[in-house]
């Protein structure tokens, strides 16, 4: 990130930190796409002062929202969503067609809001930005946990249709077949892993190991 741009950042912490108005125990701009509601005045001046000071440091929005969505993801991925949620709403102002968003929000519209309908509507639009084998992990993930395994496996062979080293997806899937204790799909789906090279030795054997302990117990 471009020292102009941090600027941008720490200057706006400041003045969004006084604008923060609650609904539903969420703050409204940490709520996905400022919770699909019309924005308080104040809210709507620090965005304009947000988009103004980008502007004023020579950087596009698609580049600035890039780089706030990477900070969302470092956010995210360190577990702070309150965050990362600040830096995905500022990428999206900045850029409503960043992909990088929409596959953010549909990951906290689940785990956070435990929203699959709003995840499925965010992973969708990502999708029709961008096709994407780590997308389409994550919602395979999403519809997996929702209790949607026909769903999740046509998502994991979909992402690896685009990527066959997509490591979760082949995870995905064995995961997904194990609900049914479908061991031969599950084996199937280990030995494609270990063809394309998704595994390290380590982990064939680990999985191996799983599937003939689970064997003996189902």
């Amino acid at each position: 990130m471009t020292k102009r741009i941090y600027i941008v950042v720490l200057t706006l912490l400041a003045v969004a930190s006084a604008s923060v108005v609650f609904a539903k125990d969420v703050p409204v701009n940490e709520q996905i796409m400022y919770g699909h509601v019309e924005r308080t005045d104040a809210l709507v001046k620090t965005n304009e002062v947000f988009l103004q000071r980008v502007d004023e440091a020579g950087v596009s929005r698609e580049d600035a929202s890039i780089q706030f969505a990477q900070l969302g993801w470092k956010s995210l991925g360190q577990g702070d969503v309150s965050m990362a949620s600040r830096r995905f709403n500022q990428a999206w102002i900045l850029n409503p067609d960043n992909y990088l968003v929409y596959w953010a929000f549909g990951i906290i519209a689940f785990d956070r809001d435990n929203r699959m309908d709003l995840a499925s509507e965010m992973f969708d639009k990502a999708l029709s930005l961008k096709k994407s084998a780590p997308v389409l992990a994550d919602y395979g993930r999403v519809c997996e946990m929702a209790g949607k395994p026909d769903k999740a496996i046509s998502l994991f062979k979909e992402g690896l249709g685009l990527d066959p080293k997509e490591k979760r997806c082949y995870v995905g899937l064995m995961r997904a077949y194990g609900a049914s204790k479908d061991w031969e799909a599950i084996r199937y789906w280990l030995n494609e892993g270990e063809s394309h090279q998704a595994f390290t030795p380590d982990e064939i054997a680990k999985y191996k190991n799983w599937i003939t302990e689970s064997e003996k117990i189902s």
